[in-house]
């Protein structure tokens, strides 16, 4: 719990976020600490940019697996991304 920890709520959500990156953990689990992230008051931008300051301790290859599960936390319709960008190719 962010008492217990003696961190504010929004430095605790980021920890845990950083965390669950750290640990390759499933999609599920990102909702909570992305909920708890907003709750505290820090933006879409401040949460995703949790990704690039964990990148040189956990890899790019750890970042790049967890970008999709952070977007879908956050509400971001994943797949339809990656339709849009499979449709720009076929038109090149």
């Amino acid at each position: 719990s962010p008492a217990l920890s003696g961190l504010d709520p929004g430095a605790h959500a980021l920890v845990r976020i950083a965390t669950l990156i750290a640990v390759d953990a499933a999609p599920p689990s990102y909702m909570s600490a992305v909920s708890a992230a907003l709750d505290a008051g820090l933006s879409m931008e401040q949460i995703v940019e949790t990704l690039i300051a964990v990148m040189p301790t956990v890899g790019v290859a750890r970042v790049v697996s967890a970008a999709p599960k952070l977007g879908l936390a956050l509400g971001y319709d994943v797949s339809e991304a990656f339709e849009v960008v499979a449709s720009d190719d076929l038109e090149r």
